[in-house]
């Protein structure tokens, strides 16, 4: 899947990659460069939109 927004591809892509683990968002804005309001912000995004789909610290990509 690609996304329009560099940063949203960025991060979807690492909790893709990451998918059914549990992933801090500290480590999202680590190993991508994006801080973190920026990585909060766009998991809401994504959460909104049900792409992926978040228990706790769990991220999940939802099957399309």
């Amino acid at each position: 899947m690609r996304l329009a927004n560099k940063l949203i591809d960025k991060i979807y892509k690492y909790i893709y990659i990451h998918s059914g683990q549990t992933i801090l968002i500290k480590d999202i804005a680590a190993a991508t460069g994006i801080t973190r309001q920026t990585v909060s912000k766009y998991i809401r995004w994504l959460q909104r939109r049900e792409i992926i789909k978040k228990t706790g610290k769990l991220f999940e990509v939802v099957p399309v």
